[in-house]
């Protein structure tokens, strides 16, 4: 079996692997009213990391665990769309 092959296969499980994880709402203290939608296995190391990332802190509004989180997310994203905000 050739390499190409093989990282076709590897890429065809990960994406078909049911991962359980947690989809999340986190809100920041320097932007009131806007709210993160996010999926992560590991939602407080998350918070962290990005909080890490910036000045002031992210809180969790609200988090579910999830048989399929990036699946979720994106039903989050499109059921919120009409609020949607991008920050750059």
């Amino acid at each position: 079996m050739n390499r190409q092959r093989i990282n076709e296969q590897a890429r065809e499980y990960r994406n078909n692997a049911v991962k359980s994880g947690y989809v999340y709402i986190m809100s920041h203290d320097d932007y009131p009213g806007v709210l993160k939608v996010g999926e992560s296995y590991d939602v407080l190391r998350r918070m962290s990391v990005m909080s890490s990332a910036t000045v002031g802190n992210f809180h969790i509004e609200w988090v579910a665990m999830s048989s399929a989180p990036a699946k979720d997310e994106a039903s989050l994203h499109l059921a919120m769309s009409s609020h949607h905000l991008m920050l750059q």
